[in-house]
């Protein structure tokens, strides 16, 4: 179950970030809030979900899909412009 936990998480930050990665010039309020809703949702259900203490892997693989979303989208961002 941990690991399904992980996952959803992983992919609601890489949703976060490819919403942020479409408001390039536009300051869309749509886009930013559900940006927003996104990110704040991975990270508030991991915490609560892992509230007893965090496994190692699922940490590692959380922060590292949180990284790799970061980097992955801005050199994406960079790319298209």
């Amino acid at each position: 179950m941990d690991i399904l936990v992980v996952i959803f998480c992983s992919v609601l930050i890489f949703l976060a970030a490819y919403c942020i990665t479409l408001l390039k010039n536009s300051m869309d309020l749509k886009k930013m809030v559900l940006s927003a809703l996104f990110g704040g949702t991975s990270l508030i259900f991991f915490y609560f979900y892992f509230d007893g203490g965090v496994p190692m892997l699922a940490g590692i693989i959380y922060y590292g899909s949180v990284i790799i979303a970061a980097l992955g989208f801005y050199f994406f961002q960079k790319k298209t412009q």
